[in-house]
Order: structure tokens, then sequence, then C-alpha cells
């Protein structure tokens, strides 16, 4: 099990405040494979959509598999804007999210 914290960012080029679900679900949904997606792809985007939908304690849980898949998605998504809460939040997905101590 994976876990990723919920923060709370502020992208200041475009002015929105956010949260790691709502980039979470920004990656989801716009790294769409060239083609399009088969049922086993939509299976698994929709798996990472609903477990983003609980938060336990500021957190968000991913199965291994899903995370692995979010990280995926991560590494080949494409953004209008730069701005360094994306850049985090790509590094921390990559890294592995929450570490426990």
């Amino acid at each position: 099990m994976k876990k990723v914290e919920n923060k709370k960012v502020s992208l200041v080029q475009i002015g929105k405040e956010t949260d790691y679900r709502g980039l979470i679900s920004d990656v989801v949904k716009s790294s769409v494979p060239a083609g399009g997606m088969g049922y086993e792809d939509i299976k698994k985007r929709l798996r990472i959509e609903d477990a983003a939908t609980t938060e336990t304690d500021g957190f968000l849980s991913f199965e291994d598999a899903d995370f692995s898949s979010l990280q995926e998605m991560a590494s080949g998504s494409k953004w209008i804007v730069h701005d360094q809460e994306i850049l985090n939040f790509l590094d921390y997905i990559k890294d592995g999210g929450h570490k426990e101590l």
C-alpha cells in the first residue's frame, strides 16, 4: 500500500488552489495514450480515481499496482503551465509518495 499526502497547493501562474487529489485527477484525465484507452486502461484509471476520493488523516492510499500505474501516467503527463508545485508533485509521485518514518 502506498500513501500520498493530500497536500494543498497554489498554482500561482494560473491562480488556482488545488491539492494533490486534484493533481492526480488531472494526471489520470490528461495522460491518454496515443490511440485511446482500452478496457484495462479504463479500469486502471477508475481504480486510481476511486482510491483518490478517500482521505484518511490527510492521506490518500493506493494499492501498489495502482500507484505504479499512477507513476507511469505522471511521468508521461503534459502540462499547459510550468509551476514549481507541479514539479514538486511529480517528483513526490516519482519518488514513491509518502515515506513512513
